[in-house]
């Protein structure tokens, strides 16, 4: 990465200002640490690496086969789009951000509107 390249980092939306949650607190500030990470770096590394996460909401994963339906609707009614994001979405975001040239230090955040809600 010489010339040019680029750097896209996983983070979660509980890394996020007021997302996190009580009983996953290593978790949250793992993702807030990535996400301190990711915006220094990317002042670092400027202007020549492009340096971006991307922090998702609910995601339709294997995970989801565990979780009472119960509990899925529960997510859904705080997800504003009303559905879970799919894996080729998130793929989608990531692909931008690994060919983009106008983002560097962003946090990405897919989750259906869900942070809107200072969840």
């Amino acid at each position: 990465m010489n010339d040019e390249g680029w750097i896209v980092s996983t983070s979660s939306i509980r890394g996020i200002d007021y997302s996190g949650r009580a009983g996953i607190i290593g978790y949250c500030s793992a993702k807030a640490g990535m996400n301190s990470f990711t915006k220094t770096l990317a002042m670092e590394l400027a202007p020549k690496i492009y340096v971006n996460a991307v922090a998702p909401g609910f995601v339709y994963t294997n995970y989801m086969d565990t979780v009472t339906d119960e509990m899925k609707q529960a997510w859904l009614k705080n997800i504003p789009i009303n559905k879970f994001i799919e894996p080729k979405e998130i793929a989608e975001v990531y692909l931008m951000l690994a060919t983009s040239k106008i983002f560097t230090g962003s946090i990405v955040t897919p989750d259906g509107g869900y942070s809107l809600l200072n969840k």
